[in-house]
């Protein structure tokens, strides 16, 4: 059974959301018109105006709030509440209990919530049992209340039938009656007939003050479906967290950092909201207790912004939307410092105005990053929109233009869960984009690597080339051995024939010798008509002088340069040894370039070891 609360006058819920749909609308048109993932936007928009629908025309303010029914047939209670606000917070319960004052009490005609200051509200409950024995719990909707009362109940003859409770956050946990985190008074009646019940009610911020009656069972199996639902919540959440934490330390990327920050403080603002925090984190320090509750948010909110301006790349993609964001991020800490002071009232104000203004500017900007081409972005938005919808319903429980108990209950957290879930998989695709991003830059690094390495024109070594292989080779343990060929007859062939026919005879000397050394061997063109083989051993004088009598014999055969004309060249050689002729490509060069003189000296298709005789080839 429910007993609807009591209000003073609110304002139309068109008032508190025109301006979302309107700001929303016009952005996603926007992106809608320049985006190819459009359908992201029109399902994100009408989602926004479903929820604003269903707030317009929610059947709260039809319901009677000064009734109270029973939910079961055998439960057999009824009765009305009123409520009474104590401008002067000098009553007590003789004052407000006595026949004089009872005139004062107003019938409520809308959801009763607790305004941003604290007077106290004193809430009478009017009960009627049928039955002849009950045993009763009501129970409010929230957890975070400064101070309760309550006294009784009473019957008819204005007797107490139960001691003063007195709890709240003002007060250590042992404090709670049932051990509850949302604050529950049992009480028995053993007669049938009507009894009175008086709730005195002090809170710091504005909040719904719905007050549900159980029998005794009916409230033990709400809080253990409850207490599931909760476990089942920070499950998920701490799944999340561990797994992105991982992520985290594997990729070293600040994103995953804000992530799990942002997932760690929604957990923590999800176990201050539902009171476990104030159970088991500070069961005996109050003034812990009361400021966890914008304390966790601030956080929540710095993080998030943080995470998106990460997530986004804001600065660079969205850079005005990225200084909003900023701005969101300081005022989160100006909030916390209200709150770590114990101005709660003002740090609850600040966090409900920066949730949804730092929602709103992040969620915009998203649209705008989507529209531009960032494709992660479309999931960032479906999180934040699920989020957002989340958050705008409880403060507009909150602020009296909504009377949805489940949502104060339940609806941020499932919010959160899914928001969480939906970023996770943001995170994923944003790790698909940039591990496709970091492959194509690999594969241009080793395109532009190979190109630096690699001579144009015949593919073969160039002399950075050759130093990077020389440098593996030469460090290997026994002889190399390096040939310098110079082409012999090879300016005749430019000169009658042109540089076409010229760069056809050097690919084509290139290919030859690449399929005359083995694959081990190096082979690089330096520049002009010279080339180099460097050997990967080093087999003998008699070994060397063969192989260098075949590679001449090679180069000799004609070279067809189109149009069925065929040239002739020869070379020259020069060759040189380690570590005769020294340990380094340079020496080895230095050294073979000598011989190559000396074998140029001698005449065409000559070949010269350093410090030897010249051999005439064959």
């Amino acid at each position: 059974m429910v007993m609807r609360n009591c209000s003073g006058t609110g304002h139309s819920p068109g008032e508190a959301t025109a301006a979302v749909v309107s700001v929303l609308a016009a952005f996603t048109v926007r992106a809608c018109l320049r985006s190819r993932a459009a359908w992201y936007a029109w399902a994100l928009a009408a989602w926004t105006l479903a929820l604003n629908f269903l707030a317009l025309t929610s059947p709260a303010h039809a319901a009677a709030p000064d009734r109270i029914q029973a939910l079961a047939p055998d439960a057999r209670l009824s009765g009305q509440i009123a409520y009474l606000i104590d401008n002067s917070g000098q009553l007590g319960i003789v004052q407000i209990s006595h026949p004089s004052a009872q005139g004062a009490f107003r019938t409520p005609q809308a959801p009763l919530r607790t305004p941003y200051d604290d007077r106290p509200h004193w809430i009478r409950v009017v009960m009627l049992q049928e039955g002849d024995r009950g045993d009763w719990v009501l129970a409010m909707s929230t957890t975070a209340l400064s101070e309760v009362e309550f006294h009784g109940p009473f019957d008819v003859a204005g007797a107490p039938l139960g001691e003063v409770v007195r709890t709240g956050l003002d007060r250590p946990w042992a404090s709670r009656p049932l051990e509850s985190e949302r604050y529950s008074f049992r009480f028995r009646l053993n007669a049938p007939g009507q009894y009175t019940a008086y709730l005195r009610v002090v809170s710091k911020t504005s909040q719904p003050l719905t007050v549900t009656a159980f029998d005794l069972p009916d409230h033990m199996a709400a809080r253990q479906d409850k207490r599931l639902f909760d476990g089942i919540t920070y499950g998920i959440l701490l799944t999340l967290l561990v797994y992105n934490l991982a992520l985290a330390a594997s990729f070293r990327d600040r994103t995953y950092v804000h992530y799990v920050l942002a997932s760690a403080a929604a957990l923590m603002t999800l176990v201050s909201f539902n009171g476990q925090g104030a159970r088991y984190l500070f069961p005996d320090w109050p003034a812990a207790m009361e400021a966890s509750y914008v304390v966790f948010p601030s956080l929540w909110i710095l993080f998030g912004a943080l995470f998106a301006q990460s997530f986004l790349n804001l600065t660079s993609r969205a850079p005005r939307f990225a200084r909003l964001n900023q701005l969101t991020m300081a005022l989160s800490l100006v909030a916390l410092l209200f709150g770590l002071l114990g101005e709660i009232t003002t740090a609850q104000r600040m966090n409900e105005v920066l949730s949804l203004a730092g929602m709103l500017t992040v969620f915009t900007a998203a649209l705008l990053v989507l529209a531009r081409g960032y494709r992660p972005a479309a999931w960032y938005m479906s999180g934040q929109m699920l989020l957002f919808s989340a958050v705008l319903t409880v403060v507009l429980v909150n602020w009296g233009h909504l009377d949805w108990p489940f949502v104060v209950a339940t609806g941020l957290q499932i919010g959160v869960a899914a928001e969480l879930v939906v970023f996770a998989i943001a995170l994923s695709s944003r790790v698909r984009l940039l591990s496709h991003k970091s492959s194509r830059l690999e594969t241009r690094a080793a395109s532009l690597a190979h190109e630096a390495r690699t001579d144009p024109l015949t593919g073969l070594l160039n002399r950075a080339g050759l130093a990077l292989m020389a440098q593996e080779l030469l460090e290997r343990p026994g002889g190399h051995a390096l040939m310098l060929l110079d082409l012999d007859r090879f300016k005749p062939v430019n000169d009658l024939h042109g540089h076409a026919a010229g760069d056809a005879v050097l690919v084509q000397v290139a290919r030859r010798l690449t399929q005359a050394v083995r694959e081990r061997d190096a082979v690089a063109r330096l520049g002009g008509d010279e080339f180099v083989i460097l050997f990967a051993d080093e087999p003998g004088h008699a070994a060397l002088e063969e192989r260098a009598q075949r590679l001449q014999s090679i180069l000799r055969r004609p070279i067809d340069i189109g149009a069925g004309q065929g040239v002739g060249v020869d070379s020259s050689v020069g060759v040189a040894t380690s570590p005769q002729d020294g340990y380094t490509l340079d020496e080895l060069l230095v050294a073979a370039d000598l011989a190559l003189y000396r074998a140029k000296e001698a005449g065409r298709g000559c070949f010269r070891f350093s410090g030897t005789q010249a051999t005439r080839a064959a």
